[in-house]
């Protein structure tokens, strides 16, 4: 019997009185017992540059399960050591759109900090609203100016709200994930954390700015959130600063035409590093550049810091506009349909992602009909080629289109030309994993098994192509084995960790894959946690155990990159630790292995 006809049944047979009378008794032990179990704890620690004071404005937030919340007169703030309620000024934050109850809260208080950090509770058994702070403050009325010019002397709260990472990601508000402080990747990503707090924003003739891409400021969201480390929630806040007052508010939320990139009139909601410069254009003459469009870092920020101070649904309407258009990036929202079309997985990986977060977030109509769009055409590319070759899981295209353009397509039949990216068909893994776990689509689940299998087949250099006499012929490669001016390997990790390539092909021969790694594929294995993402997912949602197993092995053994030598990669490359951390790929894994029943490592 269904949940839908248990419960037809429990209202049928409640008319009846006695009934009735044992039907309300079962429903409020159970409402009790549902606000008992959502309750957390949050710690308030002082920033280090300040004198705290026995008045300490400061705001929060706070994330919820679905259904947990239908009345903030049922959020209670309290101190952990006295247990006395604190009076709060609370407001609505992100909203459940499948039931309307809330998703995350916002809440500002005052509090007394002079006796050190303070540990403070909440609960959903009601407060005295009595009590309630009548007037709302701005995030910034709790904050202070950052004296140091590596950090552009940014504002930064003087209280910081220290989340519990179990708390949040019970609630929903991510796709699962799970933490281990004493993984190998718990101390890899705390190396880079350090390298990360080094990092000086202001130093002139560097490039700066492109840090940013691949979405900084949920990669170092995420890491402050499971590290707990003050320092990293610092600098968490700061990064946020940087990258929203970049966020362009003038003109309209279009893409400019060809050669009118400085139009002020256009690209509204796109970011605007006037610094950086990127493929030889300033980076404002690419403000709409579609890899520089994110959507997830917002809802993670402000879930946890309830920060509306330098955003609005206008912005988020605006970047949505942005990213349905994909300026600079081949169009994604169209069929596949034939061999010399530009397509690149980095855009639908980004655009997928895009669309997710927006529908979660808004429930309007066009970006989630954008996600069953995308995932259909996602789907119709895995399974209908238009080279007419057997299927194999990958999104193929023509790799010379891909990386030169159009005038460079080789011609129709060139099996040659037929190829993917490993590293980028882990952002298209990253939307899936989110389609399925925020917006329940099971054909996502379908798409990312056969993405998979691509990537594991035929994406890393053990790979068996067809002019190869075994399988290992790349790994032999001289780039492969960490010599050469530009090789394969970054040289780091542990000495059997697999070598994912920056090119891979089920049709392609080995020799064109050498030239093609060759021109773009150095340092590849630099892309190694992202690509856990893909590989996480197919040992997941795969029905077949024996190809579990695969996936499973491949992954324990990508476990030897993180080495204290691989993160300290970060520091020549600071794009990096987006592209390694913001995907989540590492703990996705570690989530997986609980739920299969093997070890992550």
């Amino acid at each position: 019997m269904t949940t839908q006809a248990i419960w037809r049944n429990l209202i049928a047979i409640s008319q009846r009185p006695i009934v009735y009378a044992l039907f309300i008794i079962v429903m409020l032990v159970y409402t009790s017992v549902q606000a008992k179990s959502v309750a957390g704890e949050i710690k308030l620690v002082s920033d280090p540059d300040i004198t705290p004071t026995e008045r300490e404005f400061v705001v929060f937030g706070i994330p919820f399960p679905k259904g947990a919340v239908t009345s903030l007169a049922q959020v209670k703030i309290y101190d952990k050591r006295s247990g006395r309620e604190i009076p709060i000024h609370i407001e609505p934050g992100w909203t459940w759109q499948a039931d309307g109850s809330l998703r995350s809260a916002r809440i500002q208080m005052m509090v007394d900090m002079t006796r050190g950090d303070r540990q403070i509770g909440f609960d959903l058994l009601g407060r005295d609203t009595n009590a309630d702070i009548p007037a709302r403050r701005p995030f910034a009325a709790g904050t202070f100016v950052i004296r140091d010019a590596k950090r552009l002397f940014y504002p930064i709260p003087r209280i910081y709200a220290i989340h519990d990472w179990e708390y949040v990601a019970s609630t929903g508000l991510m796709v699962p994930f799970l933490w281990d402080p004493k993984s190998s990747y718990a101390a890899f990503l705390n190396r880079q954390a350090d390298r990360i707090l080094e990092f000086d924003w202001s130093e002139a003739g560097k490039d700066v700015d492109r840090a940013w891409q691949y979405d900084r400021v949920k990669a170092i969201w995420l890491t402050a959130l499971v590290t707990g480390r003050q320092e990293l929630y610092r600098e968490a806040h700061l990064t946020y600063q940087h990258w929203q007052r970049h966020i362009r508010t003038t003109g309209r939320p279009i893409q400019p035409r060809w050669g009118d990139w400085t139009n002020p009139s256009v690209c509204r909601g796109g970011i605007q590093f006037p610094r950086t410069k990127v493929e030889g254009l300033k980076q404002h003459e690419r403000v709409c550049d579609g890899k520089f469009i994110y959507q997830g870092y917002l809802k993670l920020y402000y879930a946890l810091t309830g920060d509306d101070d330098l955003w609005t649904q206008e912005i988020i309407r605006d970047t949505a506009s942005l990213a349905l258009h994909q300026s600079w990036q081949y169009a994604t929202d169209i069929p596949y349909r034939r061999e010399n079309q530009g397509y690149t997985e980095r855009a639908a990986g980004y655009a997928l992602q895009a669309m997710v977060h927006i529908c979660e977030l808004t429930g309007a109509p066009l970006p989630c009909g954008q996600v069953d769009l995308r995932l259909q055409l996602l789907r119709e590319h895995q399974l209908n080629n238009p080279d007419g070759l057997k299927p194999d899981g990958c999104l193929r295209h023509s790799w010379l289109v891909h990386e030169a353009g159009k005038d460079a397509f080789p011609g129709y039949g060139v099996q040659d030309d037929r190829a993917f990216s490993p590293w980028m068909s882990a952002l298209v893994a990253q939307g899936l994993w989110a389609a399925y776990f925020l917006l329940d689509k099971p054909l996502a689940a379908e798409i990312l098994v056969d993405l998979a299998r691509c990537t594991q087949r035929h994406g890393f250099s053990d790979a068996l192509y067809q002019d190869a006499d075994y399988a290992g012929a790349l790994y032999d490669h001289p780039q492969a084995q960490r010599r050469g001016p530009h090789a394969w390997s970054s040289r780091c990790g542990q000495p059997k960790t697999p070598l994912p390539t920056y090119v891979g092909s089920s049709v392609a021969k080995a020799s064109t894959i050498v030239t093609f790694q060759n021109s773009d594929g150095w340092f590849s294995d630099l892309h190694i946690p992202d690509i856990m993402m893909t590989l996480a997912g197919g040992a997941y949602f795969t029905p077949d155990a024996a190809e579990r197993a695969v996936f499973v092995k491949r992954l324990q053994t990508m476990v030897g990159f993180f080495t204290p030598d691989c993160a300290d990669k970060v520091v020549k490359t600071p794009r990096m630790f987006g592209w390694q951390n913001s995907g989540n790929g590492p703990m996705t894994w570690q989530w997986v292995a609980r739920q299969i029943g093997v070890k992550a490592e």
